[in-house]
């Protein structure tokens, strides 16, 4: 038993090296620039030990992606234990995905490389399932704040909680997108792309009277409090990375 636990941890490890290496290279070169062999290279396994574990580049993409989705959970979850009302416990779901797509720059745009088709016709249906799971738990997750909300009375809601929830994802998600997609975003004026993303955010909380309102309480306090209390790690890393996130 104990020789079986040991080889399965060194193919665990050994699996986490060639999706480390393969992120760097994604990095580096793009998603045309990664193949089987520059992984075998860079990990000075063969290329025969690669496929073992994945059995074509796109799976990896797609293990890499469900990393992201499994991070950006776990940052969930934190914002699920953060001591604050639902609508900060809505703002700081807000703010984990601006810091994950920040710090996670490439694996933001896996996730839109492997919902090409052609591509995802390449990926066992046990991958994409795995990658689905963990999308459908955290948009579970932030329906989960907007029901904490109307129990508590902060928020009456005249749609369903999905939809809603749908719309402020699509927001999180395109406008993360935008900003990482190298748009010219100076010479359309957005000077601070991340206060210009919560903005209409915080306004459209307000149009549901999502209580307290922007009106009744100080969200660039919040802000502060979820930088130094949920995701300080994060934020030191994007300040290494001199990346710097507002409050607002």
């Amino acid at each position: 038993m104990q020789l079986s636990t040991r080889k399965q941890r060194t193919l665990k490890d050994r699996e986490q090296l060639i999706l480390n290496i393969a992120a760097e290279l994604l990095e580096s070169d793009g998603y045309l620039g990664l193949n089987m062999d520059r992984i075998a290279e860079a990990t000075e396994y063969s290329k025969g030990t690669i496929y073992q574990h994945f059995t074509c580049k796109e799976e990896i993409v797609c293990a890499l992606s469900a990393r992201t989705m499994q991070t950006q959970l776990e940052m969930l979850e934190r914002v699920h234990n953060f001591s604050a009302s639902p609508r900060e416990k809505m703002v700081a779901a807000l703010a984990a995905h601006q810091i994950l797509a920040r710090l996670y720059t490439r694996a933001f745009n896996n996730l839109l490389i492997i919902k090409n088709t052609s591509i995802r016709g390449k990926i066992p249906e046990a991958n994409l399932k795995q990658l689905r799971n963990y999308e459908n738990r955290c948009f579970e997750a932030i329906c989960n704040i907007v029901e904490e909300a109307i129990q508590a009375g902060d928020l009456q809601l005249q749609i369903p909680v999905p939809e809603m929830v749908f719309g402020f994802w699509a927001i999180a998600f395109g406008s993360s997108m935008l900003q990482i997609m190298d748009y010219p975003l100076a010479q359309m004026n957005i000077h601070n792309p991340d206060e210009t993303i919560r903005l209409p955010c915080r306004y459209a909380l307000d149009g549901f009277g999502w209580k307290p309102l922007s009106s009744e309480w100080d969200y660039s306090s919040t802000y502060r409090r979820i930088h130094e209390e949920l995701f300080p790690e994060e934020i030191e890393q994007l300040k290494m990375l001199h990346i710097k996130l507002t409050g607002t």
